[in-house]
């Protein structure tokens, strides 16, 4: 069997993990990446880490679910109790999602993402910059 006939019959479901939908270049990408998408073949879906942001919205117009865990970044040391909420949130809005791939986009939404993704067991999990 190879790769290709291991894929899903289904739309593959894709989850973005994002900080947040802020106005910056990582956030524009990800919408223009929501936008151009082939909805036959994927079905996407946003997790921000902290807050909506001001490009919310335009995710909300293509008809993407986004949704909002509430972590601000906190220091693990410091705050490890918060850390662990927001880790718990993330895993749980991927396992309810069931996605084929989690895709983080900046720091706190790649180390978060993979640590939530890999314990909810996602075979696919990737890190952009």
């Amino acid at each position: 069997m190879t790769h290709c006939e291991e894929l899903p019959r289904r739309p593959l479901r894709v989850q973005y993990v994002i900080g947040s939908m802020g106005v910056g270049g990582a956030e524009r990408q990800v919408l223009d990446l929501l936008r151009g998408i082939d909805r036959t073949r994927v079905t996407p879906m946003v997790v921000c880490l902290e807050s909506a942001g001001a490009l919310a919205p335009s995710v909300a117009e293509l008809g993407i679910p986004l949704e909002v865990i509430g972590y601000h970044g906190l220091r693990i040391k410091r705050h490890p109790v918060q850390t662990l909420s927001a880790l718990y949130r993330l895993r749980r809005a991927i396992a309810t999602f069931k996605p084929d791939i989690v895709h983080g986009q900046l720091f706190w939404a790649y180390v978060l993402g993979a640590l939530a993704a890999r314990s909810a067991g996602v075979p696919v999990v990737v890190a952009s910059r």
